[in-house]
């Protein structure tokens, strides 16, 4: 599949792209249908470093106890749950059917991320064209850039690939790592805050795969 398709598939799902001229498209093909509950606690498990207790997800996503624990009952078939003692802690399970749902989070994370930067989406067509994987390192935690910070941005290809900033309204911090070079990039000092911080632009397949290894069984 190649990674400009991948993208289309992705602007595609979000309502407010939809316009009068294409308002016959057919969008069955949505890439995202899951609830936003379900979501903030799926997405909060999937990018911790090491299983969550219950009261750190109930704090983390910010959702009342009685809902936190209604959704984990009905999502439990993919979550890996650890007693001790009292306490629950949770993470996803090992197993093909979540890894599925791991690109699904994450395509989810890029798309409302675009809704709060919609001054993004014609950098985000432009950049997929080059049809390589890319992704944000994102150290905020805001849902909306600020644009006096710079956009760290971190290709991975064998080819001399440069950005051009002209479409957006922010400095460009861009770094490629050749494809030979992924496991010395694993190493470096970055690289955790990185798996915690960051928005794909294109490419999940792969970053998620041989960048971040998070889907490997």
């Amino acid at each position: 599949m190649k990674i400009d398709n991948e993208f289309k598939e992705l602007i595609e799902s979000m309502d407010f792209f939809k316009s009068k001229k294409n308002k016959k498209c057919n969008y069955e093909r949505k890439t995202v249908h899951m609830n936003e509950k379900p979501f903030n606690i799926l997405s909060k498990i999937y990018l911790s470093k090491s299983p969550l207790h219950f009261r750190d997800l109930v704090r983390k996503t910010n959702l009342p106890y009685s809902t936190v624990q209604g959704v984990i009952k009905k999502i439990s078939d993919v979550l890996d749950i650890k007693i001790d003692g009292r306490n629950k802690y949770y993470s996803l399970k090992k197993k093909l059917d979540t890894n599925y749902l791991k690109q699904e989070i994450e395509i989810k994370i890029t798309r409302e991320f675009l809704k709060n930067n919609t001054n993004l989406i014609i950098f985000f067509e432009e950049v997929s064209k080059l049809n390589i994987p890319i992704l944000i390192f994102k150290k905020i935690k805001s849902k909306k850039l600020n644009q006096k910070l710079d956009l760290n941005i971190i290709s991975f290809s064998n080819k001399n690939i440069k950005l051009s900033s002209k479409l957006i309204p922010y400095k460009i911090n861009h770094i490629n790592i050749n494809l030979n070079d992924i496991k010395k990039f694993k190493l470096g000092n970055n690289y955790n805050e990185i798996l915690k911080s960051h928005i794909i632009i294109t490419g999940f397949d792969f970053i998620l795969n041989e960048v971040f290894g998070k889907w490997l069984i």
